[in-house]
């Protein structure tokens, strides 16, 4: 004769473990989820990083690009104020 209070036994604990496997698995896949937006996060930085650094380096190539054109010279304070005013307002203007 089967008894059918470990049948029923059985049942109850087979779905308590299948209960904790859930839970289990559900704080694994919160956990996956939190992790890939911080590498979300992350990788933008990285990409505003990236495209700052090349704003700059393309900067740097332009003055450096000006300073061959425009070689330094000595001159006045005078000469160099004025140089600089016209630098400012809209590019080097040779005087």
């Amino acid at each position: 004769m089967i008894d059918d209070s470990d049948s029923s036994a059985d049942a109850a604990d087979f779905r308590q473990k299948l209960d904790s496997l859930e839970a289990g698995w559900n704080n694994v896949v919160q956990s996956a989820t939190e992790q890939r937006s911080v590498i979300d996060g992350r990788l933008a930085l990285w990409s505003d990083y990236r495209l700052l650094l090349d704003q700059l380096r393309q900067s740097l190539d332009e003055v450096d690009q000006s300073v061959r054109e425009h070689p330094v010279t000595q001159c006045d304070t005078d000469y160099a104020k004025q140089l600089l005013d016209l630098y400012q307002v809209g590019g080097l203007v040779r005087i």
